[in-house]
């Protein structure tokens, strides 16, 4: 490298080492500008020759290009070797020249064959689209060449093309200097397959290159072809030609036909049209500038603006800056006339020439000026008029160029007419220098007339020159953000409904992975319908090849793909290196870490330029408080710099990230899923097997359950890739976390499945190894058959726990007893649940436990309200509540808040309740569960409340949510029964009783009484008085020698329903001691004692023993 270039580098880097120091006195729209320029121009001064470039391997979408002599056998028969050889060598050398001409490259001489590759070692984000103009320029260079061939020697010289477009391995083969570039993988070998199908002169391109190219190009289908080492035929296309600029749209809007909606930009549209309607109210122009990340919908908005515009007042300009023409000068200008002008690339000179003459002087105002206008305009876009005797007078005087920008805006006004001029730019990254200069000028001539100039441009490509015009006029941003998810769901099920089998999670599959970028959601299903994996059946109706299904729904769409490989690809070399190891990191990473795995002092310039072009941002906090953070912008964009890195090195990398993060986890136990998904993707399956593991039981301890689920599975996808012993223990502690987990979800059949595959396991393993994970199975599948009202093997699975459990180890042995406990409540045995209660709370306070003693006390809460001792039973769950709050077990408290609401609806405070139940349903939907129970209690709330339709609803909407734990069902149908009391259902209520005191009398006759007493309820309601005595005589005798909670009521119900006078009073006296006992026990709580002895009904019985008399029924 030269001596002057050397001096550039330092200077350029020691201006962003300064830049970069002094950060924090510049704003962001300060900053970003001037570290791009300085970027450029280190970039610029760093850019060796091409030759000189020696890349490691890289796995790259590539557009390959094969170009063969045809029949060249026969050809070289029949002519001198000598002479074939310098046919060959001067063709090889001009077909060499086009693919250098159009950006590509020559990676091996094959014969009489080249091998020519586009994005190999640089991308353009439109390598398919230059591969297909570069093969037409080739067969037209190949036909001149022809002639001069056929006139020396009497032959017919041809060649075919394959063009095909597919992810390759990159790289330098060879040694020393000896090396050629190399890409391998399926699309180099279809390429020479194609071009050995295709007839002379012919250019076939596969379907993936089509996709890309179909808007430019007009192709027709050719017969499909059996290739040798393809399953199926191949779809292929000839290329016919190139369209011409006025019918290429700025973006294709539908997919395989289907017309894609457009969604969730109206707001932008109508804000891009008012202020083109300002430019016209005002009479002044307008400046505006579109931003938003690549796919986001730029081109879409500018073709919806475009299509709304020409039914207006309004003539649009749609200007398309295109990569193959960054190198023109002036090339927005040049696109321009195109469209207007009618032109196309293939047109010889002088008929561009005369289109131009013809198109501009002939809407010329002034007959005298239109030729000189014309010829103007057309000599300042490139199209040469240098031998014009007006372009060689006017090129002379010093405001040449003036006049000519001056022309072409009189020429749009001209054009525009009566309406205002809509200038629409796009792909303004490969705009010349020249283009900016003629932009800058245009927006002041035009600066006093009905104009709007949008421009489109991506996030983090602002630069100085469109700073510049800003400078001319006033410039308005609007910034486009990612759709949301019900927005892509939209463009996605548009396509979708037309295929008749599609899976029902692949809308959801795309919209999760799309992260509101549309252009991902239309370039997944282009390439689900190019991959064959939607096919047409002879019904013309499209469905799903199941068998390509998965393997093509996880990969990167190529569209997509090769615009983000195109922005990478710009980076300095430095950047292109850390944005690479930052993407093995992972979505988030630290500096620190792409410092150690990179091996270099410093990182900071490389991530401020990334920074800058938007690629990544600073997090405002980190997980290590000594390092800064950072996290990809779009997780598109780190998927395209991950799978770049070809595969062993990427497990290298891995690898030492994995040890970067061990020295830093322990303090830090989010990271462990980190840490494990490294250790998998280094091969390294034991670690990451371990490590599964303990972030499973990290995840259950947080109540995580769904993300404990997660990781159980990954854990067990991994067992069959190491040795037996060592999985074994690990494979029966991960059933046992799944078991748990699916437990605490409600789904307690498979949380049976999952625990006795855990004890399977522990009874594959010697003594008492992993004895107290033994214990917790057993119990854990006896609360699973509990939850399915299987209370036999309930007890036997509990029993089994007792057989194994350490006595000593007071957190399990005081979890066993509550279990027991519950079980027992479940069958109606409040004394014996009792027992076990008590001796499981003594255990888990001297244990110290938090879980086992809050466990405890929530289950004496839950007996009490059984035995009608609502006091205590709300001291219990105030109290558990207040514990879990101070350690945010969301889920727990929830639990607490339901059974707090509870207590408020037995003491009839139905206001209190409702807060209460509308608390823990706020907790609900932020953590996205639902509890049918709670749904149903605030329901009967709300009818209480005398809302009996919004209350009937809720209580509807519960019934059809079937809990999965017996018992909350069997609640819930009493609960039903109530509301079909409250509604006036009577007859309703007392068939519905009787299926469910069937139901539950031989489990629970406890809870059979309970329907009983809101049988005796129906019964009274309707005047069937006998045997509502009977039904409520029934529900009290077993009220008051197993529970107690319904004893008050039953009491009342009994004695409204008894018709001597004294029988009646007794039966008040009865209710008031109970009643009375009620109240003592809220002494600690004076407002809710007072609003429960204010009830109506309670205040009904005090009044009537204190009267002393009741008169006869």
């Amino acid at each position: 490298m030269a001596e002057r270039q050397i001096d550039h580098i330092v200077k350029y880097r020691r201006a962003l080492e300064e830049l970069h120091a002094n950060r924090h006195q510049f704003t962001a729209d300060a900053l970003g500008p001037l570290v791009l320029t300085l970027n450029q121009a280190l970039r610029k001064a760093a850019t060796l020759p091409r030759n000189n470039l020696v890349a490691p391997d890289a796995i790259r979408l590539v557009t390959v290009l094969f170009v063969d002599v045809s029949d060249s056998t026969r050809i070289a028969r029949q002519m001198d070797a000598s002479d074939w050889k310098l046919v060959l060598a001067q063709a090889h050398q001009q077909v060499a020249d086009v693919v250098t001409a159009w950006d590509g490259e020559v990676g091996q001489y094959l014969g009489d064959g080249l091998l020519c590759y586009f994005g190999a070692q640089r991308s353009g984000g439109d390598d398919a689209s230059r591969a297909v103009a570069c093969a037409l320029a080739i067969q037209n260079t190949v036909e001149a060449y022809a002639k001069s061939v056929y006139t020396d020697y009497k032959v017919t010289f041809t060649t075919r093309i394959g063009v095909t477009t597919g992810r390759l391995v990159v790289g330098m083969v060879g040694y020393e200097n000896r090396q050629t570039l190399l890409a391998l993988g399926p699309a180099t070998n279809l390429a020479a397959r194609l071009q050995s199908f295709a007839l002379p002169g012919q250019v076939l391109i596969d379907s993936t290159t089509f996709s890309r190219v179909r808007r430019q190009f007009i192709c027709d289908a050719v017969r499909p072809i059996q290739v040798k080492g393809y399953d199926e035929a191949i779809r292929s296309y000839q290329v016919i030609g190139q369209r011409s600029p006025e019918d290429i749209l700025f973006v294709e809007t539908s997919v395989n036909g289907i017309e894609l909606p457009f969604v969730g930009r109206q707001g932008t549209i109508e804000t891009l049209q008012r202020i083109s309607d300002e430019a016209r109210q005002k009479n002044e122009l307008q400046f505006v500038t579109l931003i938003g990340d690549a796919g986001l919908g730029k081109s879409r908005l500018l073709q919806e603006l475009k299509s709304l515009s020409e039914d207006q007042s309004v003539r649009p300009f749609p200007i398309i800056a295109t990569y193959e023409k960054r190198g023109l000068e002036c090339n927005l200008l040049r696109h321009l006339l195109m469209s207007e002008c009618h032109i196309t690339d293939d047109m010889p000179l002088e008929v561009i020439q005369e289109h131009i003459r013809s198109q501009i002087g002939g809407v010329w105002l002034h007959e005298t000026e239109a030729i000189i206008a014309a010829e103007t305009i057309g000599y300042l876009a490139g199209y040469g008029f240098e031998d014009s005797e007006h372009i060689r007078m006017l090129a002379r005087k010093p405001a040449f160029k003036q006049q000519a920008y001056s022309w072409v805006a009189q020429w749009l006004q001209v054009l525009a007419g009566d309406k205002s001029i809509l200038l629409l730019i796009d792909n303004i990254l490969w705009a010349d220098a020249e283009s900016y200069e003629w932009l800058r000028n245009l927006l002041m001539y035009l600066k006093n007339s009905p104009t709007c100039m949008i421009i489109a441009i991506r996030t983090g490509e602002a630069n100085h020159a469109l700073d510049n015009l800003a400078q001319t006029q006033d410039r308005q941003n609007v910034v486009l953000k990612p759709l949301a998810v019900e927005e892509i769901k939209q463009i996605a099920d548009a396509v979708l409904q037309h295929v008749k089998n599609a899976p029902r999670q692949l809308t959801e599959r795309i919209c999760e992975r799309s992260q509101g970028n549309p252009l991902f959601v239309t370039e997944s299903l282009t390439m689900l319908f190019d991959s064959g994996v939607f096919q047409q059946g002879q019904d013309d109706l499209w469905r799903v090849d199941v068998a390509r299904y998965e393997d093509a729904i996880a990969a990167m769409p190529h569209g997509l793909l090769g615009i983000l490989q195109a922005r990478l690809d710009e980076l300095m070399p430095e950047a292109y290196a850390v944005i690479q190891i930052a993407a093995i990191i992972g979505d988030t990473f630290w500096e620190a870490c792409v410092r150690e795995l990179l091996k270099v002092e410093s990182v900071s310039m490389a991530l401020q330029e990334l920074e800058a072009r938007g690629f990544i941002t600073l997090n405002d906090d980190s997980a290590f408080s000594d390092d800064r953070q950072y996290s990809f912008r779009q997780s598109l964009y780190r998927q395209v710099a991950y799978e770049m890195v070809p595969r062993a090195l990427r497990e290298s990398y891995h690898n030492q990230v994995a040890q970067w993060l061990i020295l830093r986890v322990a303090t830090r136990p989010e990271l462990y899923t980190a840490l494990a998904e490294h250790f998998e993707a280094a091969n390294r399956h034991e670690a990451a097997l371990f490590t599964y593991l303990e972030v499973a039981q990290n995840r259950y301890e947080r109540n995580m359950l769904q993300e404990t689920l997660a990781h159980v599975q990954r854990g067990l996808a991994l067992t069959g890739k190491v040795a037996r012993e060592e999985a074994l223990p690990v494979a029966s502690q991960l059933w046992l976390l799944q078991g748990r987990a699916l437990n605490g979800l409600g789904r307690h059949a498979q949380a049976s499945a999952a625990c006795e595959s855990a004890l399977m396991l522990f009874d594959e393993m010697p003594g008492k190894v992993l004895n107290q994970q033994r214990t917790i199975a057993a119990r854990t599948l006896g609360s699973a058959y509990r939850c399915m009202g299987r209370y036999d093997k309930s007890f036997d699975a509990l029993q089994m726990a007792l057989e194994t459990i350490d006595k000593d180890n007071g957190i399990q042995y005081s979890k066993l007893l509550m279990s027991f406990g519950i079980l027992a409540l479940y069958r109606g045995y409040i004394d014996e649940a009792l027992t076990y209660q008590a001796r499981s709370e003594k255990i888990g306070k001297d244990s110290q436990s938090i879980s086992a003693y809050n466990g405890a006390l929530t289950l004496r809460g839950l007996i009490a309200i059984e035995r009608g001792e609502l006091g205590l039973a709300l001291r219990a769950f105030q109290q558990v509540l207040e514990s879990n709050s101070e350690f945010n077990f969301i889920h727990y408290m929830i639990k607490d808040l339901f059974n707090i609401g509870t207590v408020y609806m037995g003491l009839k405070c139905y206001e209190r309740a409702l807060l209460v139940f509308d608390e823990a349903e706020l907790l609900i939907q932020q953590h996205r569960g639902h509890r049918p129970l709670l749904q149903a209690y605030r329901g009967l709330t709300l009818m209480e409340l005398g809302h009996l339709e919004e209350g009937s609803a809720q209580l509807q909407i519960a019934q059809e949510m079937q809990p999965g734990d017996t018992h909350q069902h069997q609640m819930l149908q009493l609960a039903s029964l109530r509301g079909m009391i409250l509604t006036g259902d009577y007859e309703a209520c007392i068939q519905n009783a009787d299926i469910f005191i069937e139901s539950v009398r031989h489990t629970n006759e406890l809870m059979a009484v309970r329907a009983t007493h809101r049988k005796a309820q129906a019964y009274q309601k309707l005047g069937r008085l006998e045997e509502a005595r009977m039904q409520m005589a029934t529900a009290m005798s077993v009220e008051e020698i197993s529970g107690g909670r319904r004893l008050w009521e039953c009491y009342v119900g009994m004695a409204e329903l008894s018709p001597l006078p004294q029988d009646r009073l007794r039966y008040m006296t009865m209710a008031a001691e109970v009643l009375t006992k009620l109240a003592e026990s809220l002494n600690e709580h004076p407002g809710l004692k007072h609003t429960f002895l204010q009830g109506e009904m309670v205040r009904s019985v005090f009044q009537t023993v204190a009267d002393g008399t009741i008169e006869e029924t």
